[in-house]
């Protein structure tokens, strides 16, 4: 029960090695059970590839990037927070982003800001999306409710993705942009 932290620690315990979390086999799914909440924190980089599932709240306390295609799954009401931002960083490989999840994921860092990701699914869940940016070189799929919190929005595919929101999109007074070759549907 509880909160759990994971600190990565590098030389002297000065916290500036990466934290992977990975799914080592094909086939195979990285779990955590850690009481009600988990906090990867580092001030190097979160790691993600593979497909993981969450029966935790799980906060990424750190600038994040895909090395691959990745899949986390959330329990029912558990809940993803990236505090930073989160980019590609496979390099020419794919880093398709697969949230699937029936609460809420926040971004509050830019998506994609440095180095696109290769296409988004935000699965059911409430996206809320505070970064002011969120970058595909794909499309990018939103089934579940979309809110823009901080700062304006920018929904953009690099390349000829479509940017699908098929439930609601509120910014408030905030101003959302989509860019795209491709299609956008509301």
């Amino acid at each position: 029960t509880g909160t759990s932290t994971l600190i990565q620690s590098g030389a002297a315990g000065a916290g500036t090695g990466n934290i992977s979390v990975k799914a080592t086999t094909a086939g195979n799914t990285t779990a955590a059970k850690l009481g009600t909440g988990l906090t990867l924190k580092t001030a190097g980089l979160v790691l993600l590839e593979g497909d993981s599932a969450f029966d935790v709240n799980l906060i990424i306390d750190g600038a994040a990037q895909l090395t691959a295609d990745t899949t986390l799954t959330m329990s029912t009401t558990r809940t993803l927070t990236f505090n930073s931002t989160l980019d590609n960083g496979g390099g020419a490989g794919n880093a398709d982003f697969v949230v699937i999840s029936d609460a809420t994921t926040t971004f509050t860092g830019a998506v994609g800001g440095t180095t696109a990701l290769t296409s988004f699914d935000g699965g059911t869940g409430i996206t809320a999306v505070n970064g002011g940016k969120f970058v595909t070189t794909g499309g990018q799929q939103y089934d579940g409710a979309v809110t823009v919190g901080t700062a304006a929005a920018t929904f953009e595919s690099s390349s000829t993705g479509n940017i699908n929101f098929t439930s609601t999109l509120n910014a408030g007074t905030l101003a959302v942009t989509v860019n795209t070759a491709g299609t956008a549907t509301f």
